[in-house]
């Protein structure tokens, strides 16, 4: 039961869901857009897709922040584009090199620095 609200809630979130299911079976990466058309590029689907939607589906980070936000182990940038959307300044800070090369495609062109 929980897989198939899961499935729904990727349908009723995601833009490019066929995308995403297909990438789910294939074992390949796709990019997630939302269907407010932000776009997230992704290290790894299953987590990454479980990371945006508890930010931006089930908001588990409350309303969106507004000013300054520092998001330290921004991981791939889904808070710090929440953020971002809502007008704050975000600084985002990510060690692991994978998910800061990741982190800042998902930024570029926002107010994250």
């Amino acid at each position: 039961m929980k897989r198939l609200y899961r499935l729904f809630t990727v349908i009723r979130v995601f833009k490019n869901w066929p995308t995403i299911l297909i990438a789910k079976i294939s074992g390949s990466i796709p990019i997630l857009r939302l269907r407010n058309n932000v776009v997230f590029h992704v290290a790894n689907l299953n987590s990454n897709l479980l990371t945006v939607l508890e930010i931006w589906r089930e908001k588990q980070y409350g309303d969106a922040p507004t000013g300054t936000v520092l998001d330290h182990g921004a991981n791939i940038g889904a808070f710090s584009v929440y953020a971002a959307h809502a007008g704050a300044v975000v600084h985002a800070y990510e060690p692991e090199p994978t998910n800061c090369a990741v982190l800042r495609k998902n930024v570029t062109g926002l107010s994250v620095q």
